[in-house]
């Protein structure tokens, strides 16, 4: 078994892009446009075929967080969860990462999606160190600016590297999963790497690299 076990979040743990069901959640309570919906629905594509420009994603994906405090975009990031994800959540992810937990092994969920949606994702798999986009606050609101690193791609890599530093456990002691070709840098860095239900270009990736392959998918 490895050490530290690390899990991407959208369509790993749950069978869910939590940044596009954000926008539809955002429409239903009406805080954007219908049209936010399509627009999601493009980045996602994007980022699947690995074309996303990032800059221009999080200034539309992190549009609801101006101007609003931390408290009040945790409650709303509680309620995206319970009415849009919950019922996404993999249950054989589930029953692995509570497996985990019980014999004490150190889980944490590295994600491109901001920590503040997916915290409550986190919280419901007993999970207690998220890594995902950290938001720049200024007078006690959200700008809607990242704070650090963007935990997509090389960054994943880079939260791995300092992890592993702070820990001194070698990578080579690290499982991580994904399910995208835009977690292939994460799956190459670590000793166990595993690809979950995972799409053609990952899936062919890990075939030629022996990667093991897990169906977790509903």
């Amino acid at each position: 078994m490895a050490e530290i076990y690390v899990f991407d979040m959208d369509h790993t743990l749950i069978e869910n892009d939590c940044d596009v069901s954000w926008k539809e959640f955002c429409v239903a309570e009406k805080l954007a446009p219908v049209s936010d919906i399509a627009e999601a629905e493009r980045f996602y594509e994007l980022y699947l075929a690995g074309k996303l420009d990032f800059k221009e994603f999080l200034a539309f994906q992190l549009r609801e967080f101006v101007g609003n405090s931390a408290e009040r975009m945790n409650e709303l990031a509680q309620k995206h969860f319970d009415n849009f994800v919950k019922s996404k959540v993999r249950p054989k992810a589930l029953d692995y990462v509570k497996s985990l937990v019980k014999v004490q092994k150190r889980c944490v969920i590295l994600t491109s999606t901001n920590s503040i949606i997916a915290s409550p994702v986190a919280d419901y798999f007993g999970i207690d160190e998220v890594y995902g986009a950290e938001l720049e606050m200024v007078g006690g609101v959200y700008t809607g600016n990242l704070s650090g690193i963007y935990t997509a791609g090389e960054g994943k890599v880079e939260v791995i590297r300092k992890l592993s530093a702070e820990s001194g456990v070698p990578t080579l002691e690290f499982a991580a999963f994904g399910d995208s070709i835009n977690d292939l840098p994460m799956l190459k860095a670590v000793g166990h790497p595993f690809a979950v239900s995972p799409g053609a270009a990952l899936e062919k990736e890990a075939k030629e690299l022996n990667f093991e392959i897990l169906d977790w998918k509903l």
